[in-house]
């Protein structure tokens, strides 16, 4: 096969991956943002950012829940208009008890090749972004066989581990020293383990 032909190939392979932005929430300061994502398959994923800078690459999202899989095929029917919220509440315990933390929060509704329905709700604030699913018409008890969910950090992530201790009369103490660390890095000392 020549270069151009294979070349050629490869766009037309390349091309139905294509995913198409549904929704982009900003926390109330502007600095946390969530973005959701569906490709021509109908594949779900999301993205954050603070302050411009990734912190989660393209995830994925979904569930599985009997026959209905929510994690591809999927269809954007509606998407609510975004929606400012304030929880305030106490801690019984901690330095500042009394939370007054303000949010924003947007509804995507979906629905699977079979026409069953899933929203999945975005919450934007100060502190972080979040997001949960809510199987809508369905009543009694659901079981959900598997979520898809996950998360890709960068490759220059850096993050905290505690080194894993084993059982004994004075460990697992949970006063061990943190360290330093990128994704996939084990801890660099245990013992016991």
């Amino acid at each position: 096969m020549r270069p151009s032909w294979s070349f050629a190939l490869l766009l037309l392979m390349i091309g139905p991956c294509h995913a198409a932005e549904v929704a982009r929430l900003a926390s109330p300061d502007g600095h946390n943002t969530i973005t959701v994502d569906l490709n021509d398959a109908g594949v779900p994923t999301y993205r954050v950012s603070r302050k411009g800078q990734e912190v989660l690459g393209t995830s994925p999202l979904g569930l599985k829940s009997g026959e209905r899989d929510f994690s591809k095929g999927l269809k954007l029917l509606s998407t609510s208009a975004a929606e400012d919220r304030r929880e305030q509440y106490e801690l019984f315990a901690g330095i500042r008890p009394r939370v007054d933390q303000a949010h924003r929060r947007v509804s995507l509704s979906f629905a699977n090749e079979g026409g069953a329905q899933i929203v999945l709700d975005l919450d934007a604030g100060n502190e972080g972004v979040a997001f949960r699913y809510r199987l809508e018409g369905e009543s009694g008890e659901i079981t959900v066989d598997e979520e898809t969910s996950g998360f890709r950090l960068p490759a220059d992530a850096k993050g905290w581990i505690s080194p894993y201790n084993s059982s004994s009369s004075s460990s697992p103490a949970y006063e061990d020293y943190y360290f330093a660390v990128k994704p996939g890095d084990p801890p660099p000392y245990s013992r016991g383990g």
